[in-house]
């Protein structure tokens, strides 16, 4: 697998990197909104490096500095036109589209992993021939009468020791063992990932990097010219290669069974399911009503599946009703309540039965998982109630991303409770 960063080591920087803030496409949007916006995100970067959002090492941190981030777009007035002349004007760096027109696709499957916003990370997908499945980033922007959405914005944990986390469950989700994994970055962002990888390429990379990485180019350019590297690794083939591949065309239900057996197809989904309704089995009886909450995490993305499928399709006006995205919502909330009979006591499982235990305390109960993806999970939680539980008409593709944000869950957990 080759991951790759994107601000920076796949697109330039939109400032250089020996400036004092150098966040790239955060910069940019603030530059494009005017002196005062640029202030205050130059003071957020500040209060981040500063520690006054919390502790680097938990998601929280950056969860809060993304929000913050988006405030600040959302009050000086960004509009979808303005973010996307900032996300298109995003040069690459030099070599990067031969680079990955020629990367052996055979034996290297390419993963975007993004601290920034999704969009900026789906034009690479786009020119890159990378599967949008393959992409994380912290946000994603969508629009509404004029101003950003926030309850679609998706902030997660894609930054800092939150890549490591996301390296595993894109292993672990295309069957890879854990040393096969390249990885590309460039900024101190991506120290501790690089530290983890067992060969890292630095592609400009500031110094913080430069310490750590086994190779470092200036640019791709630069890179396509070290034929050892390159036989060493077998990276690139001599001519043009095709992008990912997409599904063929099928009917519906084919469509949605190919695109869930991309996603969990090597997870061991079913046989935690089955762990937990034996245990509950055990702890409760046989004739306990929440035996029937943890099963059916395939089905009910199948059928999610299914209906974005048919909307994509039929779709007139790239609209949909955000209640549409029901069959996700609940395979997350079986996922988490699988996880909430392996993970606790006998006690707490027979207690629960006689009290009401919501979703949130039972994210706050997992203790095998991280704080900062019960963060994650907690932000998941707030989404799906703003948009799967209502009628709310949102853009196609900002369902996709909820959609995928499942899948990702999904898989965080399956990592963290999955015995080998």
């Amino acid at each position: 697998m080759l991951i790759c960063d994107v601000e920076g080591t796949i697109f330039k920087p939109h400032m250089d990197k020996d400036t004092e803030h150098p966040s790239y496409i955060w910069a940019g949007l603030a530059a494009h909104l005017g002196a005062d916006a640029e202030r205050e995100e130059g003071e957020s970067h500040q209060k981040w490096k500063l520690g006054g959002y919390g502790d680097h090492n938990y998601g929280e941190s950056y969860i809060k500095w993304v929000k913050a981030s988006i405030d600040i777009h959302k009050r000086f007035g960004l509009t979808k036109s303005g973010f996307e002349g900032v996300v298109n004007a995003a040069q690459y760096h030099e070599g990067c589209l031969e680079f990955f027109s020629r990367l052996n696709r055979k034996e290297y499957i390419p993963v975007l992993i993004s601290g920034g916003i999704k969009q900026f990370s789906s034009r690479a997908c786009a020119d890159l021939g990378i599967l949008e499945e393959n992409s994380y980033a912290a946000c994603s922007y969508f629009f509404s009468h004029g101003q950003i959405d926030s309850d679609l914005s998706l902030v997660n944990t894609s930054n800092f020791f939150g890549k490591q986390e996301i390296v595993k469950i894109a292993l672990r989700k295309h069957g890879l063992g854990e040393g096969d994994w390249f990885f590309f970055g460039d900024g101190p962002n991506d120290v501790s990932v690089a530290k983890e990888a067992p060969i890292s390429v630095g592609i400009s990379p500031l110094p913080e990097l430069q310490k750590v990485v086994t190779h470092s180019y200036k640019d791709f350019s630069e890179l396509m010219s070290d034929q050892s590297f390159l036989q060493k690794t077998g990276l690139l083939l001599d001519d043009c290669a095709s992008g990912e591949i997409a599904p063929p065309p099928g009917d519906i239900k084919q469509l949605a069974k190919q695109r869930v057996d991309s996603q969990i197809g090597n997870l061991a989904i079913a046989d935690l399911q089955a762990r937990a309704a034996a245990r509950m089995s055990e702890i409760c009886g046989a004739s306990d009503y929440r035996l029937q909450t943890l099963h059916g995490i395939e089905q009910l993305l199948r059928a999610g599946e299914e209906v974005l499928l048919f909307c994509r399709l039929d779709q007139k006006d790239k609209k949909v009703v955000s209640a549409i995205l029901q069959p996700f919502s609940n395979a997350a909330e079986v996922m988490v309540n699988v996880c909430d009979v392996l993970d606790n006591t006998e006690q707490r499982i027979r207690d629960e039965k006689n009290s009401f235990i919501d979703l949130d305390s039972k994210i706050q109960s997992l203790s095998r998982i991280p704080l900062e993806l019960r963060d994650v999970l907690t932000e998941f939680r707030a989404l799906r109630n703003i948009s799967a539980h209502n009628y709310k008409r949102i853009p196609i593709e900002a369902a996709y991303n909820i959609a995928q944000r499942t899948y990702e869950l999904i898989q965080r957990l399956e990592l963290m409770y999955y015995n080998k």
